[in-house]
């Protein structure tokens, strides 16, 4: 009788045991988006990502800004705010390591994007493989149940080229070029320790979707030269675009105007041989990030 007593009992820690599994089995219900980003990470992470607190300018990240932006994500985006928060089975009010797990989590999962195909969803995204910039590019499915299958690991370089709009013209030997069509091998002119112009080869181009809310400086010259860049791009001398105001000097001519502007789409660099990685964008002597 004792034992027959025990054995539902016995049937159900087992159960709720098997359910208890860090994300390694499949879920017989459909899960939510964050939870199948949740189990991609168990098992594939960690994510290898452009921090937006990093690029393209670093800001200083304090508990008082990290408490500020998990305010917002509650207020704007209560349900993903909601699933981060019942994922780590937190109670808010929230403590400020736990705010610094939510705001973590939060970036790190609008980075990761799931595309539906069908009854799944297909994903690639860099995981961390090495020291610097070392990556893997993880290309695969994962189902509304949990079940992934990876296509595809192909060693990858990360970059955070987060730099020029679209429409920016590349100085070369043949004329301005729009960046977007440059490609490596095609010659660009760059300069050389001592400020002197030369031809050089492309040796990189990186492109990157920009992020929710990015803005790049419209930077405008006393001699008409205009160029719009991201905050975070270096100029030549070292500086960045963002710290640029009226009055300051910048290739040879004074600064009129560095307004900030939305820009929503594609962000390019290039990254010329020689000494300097410089080149012209819009007749403005720029460096590049990909150096």
């Amino acid at each position: 009788m004792r034992l027959g007593a025990l054995l539902p009992t016995i049937g159900v820690l087992f159960v709720a045991a098997c359910g208890a599994s860090p994300g390694a089995q499949p879920s017989a219900l459909p899960l939510s988006s964050i939870e199948l980003k949740y189990r991609l990470l168990a098992q594939l992470g960690p994510l290898d990502y452009c921090d937006p607190d990093s690029y393209p300018l670093a800001r200083v990240v304090t508990p008082t800004y990290v408490t500020a932006r998990v305010t917002d994500i509650a207020a704007h985006d209560p349900q993903t705010y909601q699933a981060i928060v019942a994922h780590h089975h937190l109670t808010p009010p929230l403590n400020p390591q736990q705010e610094l797990q939510v705001y973590g989590d939060y970036k790190e999962l609008a980075a990761m994007q799931l595309s539906p195909q069908g009854d799944k969803y297909d994903f690639a995204f860099l995981v961390r493989a090495g020291p610097g910039r070392q990556s893997t590019l993880v290309k695969g499915t994962i189902d509304k149940a949990g079940s992934i299958a990876v296509q595809s690991r192909t060693p990858s370089v990360h970059m955070c080229p987060i730099c020029l709009t679209a429409s920016t013209a590349i100085e070369t030997p043949n004329g301005p070029v729009v960046v977007t069509s440059l490609r490596p091998g095609m010659l660009v002119w760059t300069v050389d320790m001592s400020g002197n112009r030369l031809a050089a080869q492309v040796l990189k181009v990186g492109s990157m979707a920009a992020p929710a809310g990015h803005q790049v400086v419209h930077i405008v010259l006393a001699d008409a030269r205009e160029a719009w860049v991201s905050p975070g791009h270096p100029t030549a001398d070292g500086r960045h675009v963002g710290d640029l105001v009226p009055g300051d000097v910048l290739d040879g001519s004074r600064v009129v105007a560095a307004d900030r502007t939305p820009y929503v789409g594609t962000t390019y660099d290039i990254l010329p041989s020689g000494p300097t990685g410089a080149y012209w964008a819009n007749g403005v002597l720029l460096a590049s990030t990909l150096k």
